[in-house]
């Protein structure tokens, strides 16, 4: 029995974790979506990665080359990030792309951190289906 209501706990911790993760997407979502619509953000994609040296021992960060359109027209923007989010940063990653109202040459990455909020969204979900499903199998056969 004890098992039982350690599984569903888990179950429990796991879902208010995952919901939180969610809310907040849903916010950067929105204000995203708010400047896509006016103009200020687009989608772009990872086309190029490179290891940044500073020295000759090791590498210091990771290099992105991002490929973005507006109104047809092909832009790009290169940006480094420290080595421990290189996870992220592969060839056909999408990222959010904010640029000045009018001047899409002058953009940055949204989020140097992380991909586009999209893909976040569908990782935790598919994160939260897995995980439910291994604790009730865990409390399942715990409990016998």
């Amino acid at each position: 029995m004890p098992q039982l209501i350690v599984g569903l706990a888990l179950i429990i911790l796991v879902v208010v974790v995952c919901e939180l993760a969610l809310k907040r997407n849903r916010s950067t979502m929105a204000q995203r979506r708010f400047l896509r619509e006016n103009g200020m953000a687009t989608v772009g994609t990872i086309v190029d990665t490179a290891k940044v040296k500073n020295s000759k021992s090791a590498p210091s960060a990771h290099y992105a080359k991002v490929e973005y359109f507006v109104k047809g027209k092909r832009y790009t923007l290169g940006n480094t990030w420290p080595l421990e989010q290189q996870l992220f940063l592969t060839k056909g990653t999408q990222m959010d792309v904010l640029y000045e109202k009018g001047n899409p040459s002058n953009a940055c990455v949204a989020d140097s951190a992380a991909p586009n909020t999209a893909q976040y969204g569908r990782s935790v979900r598919l994160f939260e289906a897995f995980a439910i499903v291994l604790l009730a199998l865990f409390t399942l056969f715990a409990s016998r």
